[in-house]
């Protein structure tokens, strides 16, 4: 067997990196485990303050400024 087994983390990480980069929001309600995504959101949003902004929902939607960036 070759390659790396991915954790459930690992790939709900990656789903929500995923809709953040081709979607420019990450809705929690859209996936399966909410709670999951508000844990992640959080520090995505402190580590891009400038390019995300976090409502009290926990939705993450990049500014329309960086968009062009992507």
């Amino acid at each position: 067997m070759r390659g790396h087994a991915l954790t459930a983390e690992d790939r709900l990480r990656a789903q929500v990196i995923e809709r953040l980069l081709c979607d420019f929001t990450i809705d929690p309600s859209a996936f399966e485990d909410r709670d999951a995504v508000h844990a992640l959101t959080g520090p995505i949003a402190s580590a891009w303050r400038g390019a995300v902004a976090l409502d009290g929902a926990g939705s993450l939607q990049a500014r329309s400024g960086i968009k062009h960036l992507v």
